[in-house]
């Protein structure tokens, strides 16, 4: 049996495939995610994001020249 403090140190991992998945608030505060990715929570819902890398960078900069 688990305590009640064991409980709140148990994290969660997640990552890109938990796009759209819902969370409540109290689990998405002690989280632990995969990097590369942005992750945030609105209306109870994971929206995770792709950070642009280098690639992505050096494109708009050709482009807005």
């Amino acid at each position: 049996m688990t305590t009640l403090a064991a409980r709140r140190r148990s994290r969660y991992r997640i990552g890109p495939e938990h796009h759209g998945r819902r969370m409540p608030l109290a689990i998405f505060d002690r989280i632990e995610t995969v990097d590369g990715y942005t992750y945030e929570l609105g209306k109870g819902v994971i929206e995770v994001s792709e950070i642009p890398g280098r690639l992505h960078q050096l494109i708009v900069q050709e482009i807005s020249e």
